[in-house]
């Protein structure tokens, strides 16, 4: 079945602002601030397994990895504006 999910962004990333989100089967729809938390909203299929999904987060003038990827969305902090892709899928 498919379902809306929200996922916390996190603000801590790895190396490169990669990082994962164990979830099953998933497609990134938006990106936006929730009580000065940044969230991605994202269609799940929740009869899938789960398994890890990567995800890149980068500042303005940030190189993007030149990786399959597609853009989620921008979304504004007061110190920080982001800019999330989900890699490993294309527009």
């Amino acid at each position: 079945m498919l379902v809306v999910w929200k996922q916390r962004i996190p603000l801590r990333l790895g190396e490169f602002g990669l990082f994962a989100i164990s979830l099953p089967d998933c497609l990134a729809l938006s990106v936006g601030v929730q009580d000065g938390l940044p969230m991605m909203w994202l269609e799940v299929e929740t009869e899938a397994e789960t398994k890890a999904h990567q995800f890149y987060l980068g500042g303005t003038g940030r190189p993007v990895p030149d990786v399959s990827r597609r853009f989620v969305g921008t979304y504004q902090l007061e110190w920080f504006v982001g800019h999330l892709y989900q890699l490993g899928s294309e527009a």
